[in-house]
């Protein structure tokens, strides 16, 4: 009987998975409510940042109906400082509707608010053996160094309607729960997008582009021009508490943030009511396909909180005191950068 490459690539990714799985919380003792918010953590983000945060998450709201019960606010909290946070409110709508009519297909995954193909199909082939197709990142990068695709790809939708048919054609369809998750390990831990490991893969001789020396070429997308923006910002504080205001980054990006806390921007009529000291820290995000710098200056004179948000210009301020501040949703950045003032003496 004659060995397909599909076959060969398997049998070698399998065997390979046995011995050398990571060891997550989400495949210990797993379940569908693990796998749901792992899948929803593990979007564009790298384990090594979303352990804590499933830790936690899993203690805070350990079920489905616990999640469900949970307010918007709570849950952003829990989620703070992992980004995209649209993440945490589809996840939350998910819960509630899971409680409501419980969801035990792909078909059903992809019809909630916010689940796209990659979080659906990897959660009815992990959960119910569904035979269904991952593509991420990882998934493509694997299968298009493994058959050398080098087409230009302009978007990342682009790339993964090539690269759906061949993932389909690959799929275990007996396993295909471990299957996906074995083909994402090798992507994440071996055939990582920076300096891959060819040398120790599992599947080298299977790999095309390791035959051909074209590695580095897969898989190739039109690089996106990124837009520099700059952010000027006040840090205003008292001997208990300090000033911030709802994102106004996340009304730029179409309420991504809407919910989170952030330090007041300078507009000029603030700029006129409290002039401005000098720059204390200068700090950098990313969001999308923009690179933020954001400059956070000290007032000119020492400001009283209670008397400064009666002013229109800070009406949408809040005050927040040192003890309060853990129990709020910020945006990632600034809740480690406000945490780095308060240690420091010298603001």
């Amino acid at each position: 009987m004659r060995v397909t490459l599909e076959d060969r690539f398997r049998s070698l990714l399998l065997s390979w998975y046995s011995k050398n799985a990571r060891i997550l919380p989400w495949r210990i003792n797993p379940s569908l409510y693990k796998t749901v918010v792992s899948e929803f953590m593990l979007q564009q983000t790298q384990v090594k940042t979303v352990l804590p945060y499933f830790e936690r998450w899993m203690h805070l709201f350990p079920s489905f109906k616990a999640l469900s019960e949970a307010k918007e606010s709570t849950v952003l909290m829990a989620w703070s400082g992992l980004g995209y946070y649209a993440r945490a409110k589809c996840l939350h709508e998910c819960a509630r509707v899971f409680v409501k009519d419980p969801i035990y297909s792909y078909q059903r995954w992809l019809n909630c608010k916010g689940v796209g193909n990659y979080t659906a199909a990897a959660v009815a082939s992990i959960a119910f053996n569904e035979a269904v197709a991952v593509v991420d990142g990882n998934v493509m990068r694997v299968l298009c160094r493994l058959l050398s695709v080098t087409e230009l790809f302009k978007t990342k939708d682009a790339a993964v309607k090539i690269i759906r048919p061949i993932a389909n054609q690959f799929l275990l369809k007996t396993d295909p729960g471990k299957y996906n998750e074995a083909l994402m390990e090798l992507g994440a831990i071996v055939c990582t997008k920076q300096k891959p490991h060819c040398e120790e893969c599992p599947v080298k001789s299977c790999c095309k582009s390791y035959q051909k020396d074209t590695v580095h070429l897969c898989p190739h997308f039109v690089q996106v021009k990124r837009t520099r923006c700059k952010i000027q910002r006040y840090w205003i504080r008292d001997t208990h508490a300090f000033l911030l205001e709802p994102s106004t980054v996340g009304r730029v990006f179409q309420g991504t943030l809407r919910g989170l806390l952030e330090l007041p921007t300078m507009t000029p009529q603030r700029l006129s009511a409290i002039g401005v000291g000098k720059l204390v820290f200068a700090g950098r995000r990313s969001i999308g396909t923009k690179d933020f710098t954001e400059q956070i200056y000290l007032p000119r004179k020492k400001i009283n909180l209670e008397s400064l948000i009666l002013l229109p210009e800070f009406s949408n301020c809040v005050r927040v005191t040192f003890d309060q501040q853990q129990y709020l949703a910020f945006t990632g950045p600034h809740k480690h950068w406000i945490s780095k003032f308060l240690q420091s003496n010298k603001f």
